[in-house]
C-alpha cells in the first residue's frame, strides 16, 4: 500500500447503523458498507476496523479516515457523549481507532458533518451561515459559519437534542428521562426512537 491515497473513507455511526464509504478526492463515492451498531464497544471498534481495511483492500492504498457520531467529542481525550450509543460513554474511540487501524482518526460530531457537507456541496452552496438538523435515533444539530463548523467551547454549538421541548402539551406524552440526565429533552420527544 502507499504512503498517501487519492482515496477518503468516511464512516457515520449512528444509533441504529454503522455507514461506511469510500471516495475518490474527486468526492465520488465507489464503495458503501452499511451494518447494525453492535451493543459492545469492542465490537463497535471491530466492525470500524473491517469496513476501513476492507476500503484499503478495494483502493489498494491507506485512506484517510473520518468519522462522524452523535454528540459532542472532546479534543483533548478523543472521546464522544452519545446518550443513544450506550457502550460509547467513557471510552476513548479516536486512540482506540487509531490504535487498530494504525493511522490518525479524524472524529466529529455527525450533525456538524451534515451541516459541513451541506454548506460545502448541497442545500447551503453560498449561504454565509448553515445550520442542519439531524433527526435520526436521535436529534441533533450543527452550526457552518463561513465554510467552518462552530463547535464552542465543549462541541454543543447546535446541539438542539438536550434541550427541553418548548410549549409541550399533553398531546406530546409524559415527560421521560434522558440519558444525559435531564428530563423532557427534544431527543426523546420527537427523535426516531421516541416517535416510535
Amino acid at each position: 500500500m502507499s504512503s498517501g491515497s487519492s482515496f477518503s473513507i468516511g464512516i457515520d455511526i449512528g444509533g441504529t447503523k454503522i455507514a461506511g464509504a469510500a471516495f475518490t478526492k474527486e468526492r465520488r463515492e465507489i464503495a458503501q458498507i452499511v451494518t447494525a451498531t453492535p451493543d459492545s464497544y469492542s465490537d463497535l471498534v471491530t466492525i470500524c476496523r473491517d469496513i476501513v481495511f476492507e476500503f484499503d483492500r478495494k483502493t489498494e492504498q491507506k485512506p484517510s479516515v473520518g468519522i462522524g457520531i452523535p454528540g459532542p467529542v472532546s479534543r483533548y481525550q478523543g472521546s464522544v457523549f452519545a446518550t443513544n450509543i450506550p457502550c460509547l460513554q467513557n471510552k476513548l474511540l479516536q486512540p482506540d481507532l487509531e490504535k487498530v487501524l494504525l493511522r490518525p482518526v479524524r472524529l466529529a460530531n455527525d450533525a456538524d458533518c451534515a451541516a459541513l457537507s451541506e454548506a460545502i456541496d448541497g442545500a447551503g452552496i453560498g449561504c454565509a451561515t448553515v445550520f442542519g438538523l439531524i433527526m435520526g435515533t436521535g436529534i441533533g444539530g450543527g452550526f457552518v459559519a463561513h465554510g467552518k463548523i462552530i463547535e464552542g467551547v465543549n462541541g454543543l454549538t447546535g446541539e438542539v437534542g438536550h434541550l427541553p421541548l418548548p410549549f409541550r402539551e399533553d398531546s406530546d406524552g409524559p415527560v421521560v428521562s434522558c440519558a444525559c440526565g435531564q428530563k423532557g429533552c427534544i431527543d426523546k420527544s420527537i427523535s426516531g426512537l421516541a416517535l416510535a
